[in-house]
Order: structure tokens, then C-alpha cells, then sequence
């Protein structure tokens, strides 16, 4: 599968670092794409969306990016753990 975008970085709202992503930065680009355009991208367009770190001044795709629905809400995530909140590993915070 060709991945469509990889996430680089992500913002959490003030006081909630560690639950719901707010926003994401994308590679090779200065968008920056709310939690809920993420969701729709992959779960409503079928998107193959992954994360990705910089090593040695390269980009290096990561993990894919999921919608896991966790008691009918959905929650961006690279594992299965049902935890209620998201996940994207150890990505930057902007």
C-alpha cells in the first residue's frame, strides 16, 4: 500500500497532553491537519496515513496511523491497545 501522507508531529490541547491529539504536522508540507480530518482521512477515504522521525536528515516512514474504535468513539493510533486515548509513539509535540 503507497502511503498518502505521514505524520510528523503532533499538538495536544493545553492540560491534556498524553489523550486527544488536537492537530498534526505533515511531512513536506507546512499543513497542519486537525484530529478529526486524520479520522475521516483513514477511516472515511480509506487514506494510508503513516508517522514518521527524521534520522540523519532523512525522513523514515514509521508506523501506520489507525482508527481504533474504543466504545463507539474513535482514538488515532499505531497499536490494538484499547486505551481511550491516542497514540501516535514518541512523535514531537508542536
Amino acid at each position: 500500500m503507497e502511503t498518502d501522507y505521514c505524520i510528523i508531529a503532533v499538538h495536544y490541547p493545553k492540560g491534556k497532553e498524553g489523550t486527544y491529539i488536537e492537530a498534526v504536522k505533515i511531512e513536506n508540507s507546512e499543513e497542519i491537519r486537525t484530529r478529526a480530518r486524520v479520522i475521516l482521512d483513514i477511516a472515511g477515504e480509506k487514506k494510508h496515513v503513516k508517522t514518521a522521525i527524521q534520522k540523519a536528515g532523512k525522513w523514515v516512514e514509521g508506523e501506520a496511523v489507525k482508527v481504533l474504535m474504543v466504545n463507539a468513539e474513535a482514538f488515532l493510533r499505531t497499536d490494538e491497545n484499547e486505551s481511550r486515548v491516542d497514540d501516535l509513539g514518541e512523535l514531537p509535540s508542536f
